[in-house]
């Protein structure tokens, strides 16, 4: 029985996870992820600039809870580097349609991208596609940006746990700052 138990949890440690987000511009913002497995597919939207959303309450500047959620972020370091070690580009896509008041600004932010572009290194051309094309006519700068990364749910249970270990961590050494946090 417990070999079984052990073997179902081995089996969910290795499930890949493929998560794409996307965003869009076109005279507004939308931002949307969607996360796959084997199981299950899932579609949010992250951030739609046309959604009217109340104003929230955003704490003063200088305040004790961003330096110590940034001391968490540094002493979580070692967790963030294991993530981008054992994730996968999959792809990563920027489509620019760029207008500028002037025609030669935009042929010149257009060379500029361009140029910027020859410099991805060679390994990486085939998973990162930067194109930039002038439009002199329309008036609208319109963008299209794509990301597909993938990583194992071990991977991600095993970041989860490093960073709570960084925040219980900072929470020791900084124990009235967490009471704010």
């Amino acid at each position: 029985m417990i070999l079984i138990v052990f073997g179902l949890l081995a089996a969910l440690m290795v499930i890949p996870i493929t998560f794409a987000a996307e965003v869009v511009y076109l005279g507004r913002a939308k931002v949307t992820l969607r996360v796959g497995t084997p199981l299950f597919r899932r579609t949010l939207t992250l951030w739609d600039s046309a959604e009217k959303r109340p104003a929230g309450r955003r704490s003063a500047p200088g305040g004790g809870k961003g330096r110590f959620w940034l001391s968490v972020a540094v002493r979580a370091n070692h967790a963030r580097r294991f993530l981008l070690r054992h994730t996968r580009l999959e792809e990563a896509t920027l489509r620019l349609r760029l207008s500028l008041s002037d025609a030669a600004r935009t042929a010149s932010l257009t060379g500029l991208i361009r140029g910027l572009t020859a410099a991805i290194p060679p390994a990486l051309r085939r998973r990162v596609t930067v194109l930039a094309q002038p439009d002199f006519l329309s008036g609208h700068t319109a963008a299209l940006g794509r990301c597909i990364v993938r990583v194992r749910l071990g991977t991600l249970l095993i970041t989860g746990f490093m960073a709570a270990m960084a925040l219980a961590a900072q929470r020791r050494a900084q124990p009235s700052l967490s009471k704010e946090a």
